[in-house]
């Protein structure tokens, strides 16, 4: 009878570290990351030159991007406006109204054309 006893007790505390050890803590805290608005990347920086295009901040001056052979592809957009409080799609801090933007053969380069000057705008995917 004394084995059962301790079969039984060692199988138990098995069982129990099992569950224990497989609890969810619900104190745990689950964090996301998603794109910065163009008033923190303004707050950080007030002199970057960005604008925003279906949701999505681009910005220009990143010197790796500068090295980046991209192909200019179609037309996707126009800038709209020049602020540097209110921005929406179609809004650029820098470029002139009416500034064509294009896409590239690089999925998060879009290239501008501004007075025979070209810049390349690297989507801001993280804040």
């Amino acid at each position: 009878m004394n084995k059962k006893i301790i079969f039984w007790g060692i199988n138990m505390l098995l069982v129990l570290s099992f569950l224990v050890a497989c609890n969810n803590d619900v104190n745990e805290k689950t964090t996301s990351s998603k794109p910065p608005t163009a008033q923190e990347v303004l707050r950080d920086d007030p002199d970057a030159d960005i604008f925003q295009i279906k949701g999505i901040i681009y910005k220009t001056g990143i010197e790796w991007v500068n090295d980046v052979n991209v192909t200019k592809d179609k037309e996707i957009g126009i800038i709209k406006e020049t602020s540097k409080s209110k921005f929406k799609d179609g809004t650029a801090s820098k470029l002139s109204p009416n500034t064509k933007i294009f896409s590239t053969n690089e999925e998060y380069i879009l290239i501008v054309e501004e007075n025979g000057v070209v810049k390349k705008y690297l989507a801001l995917s993280e804040g």
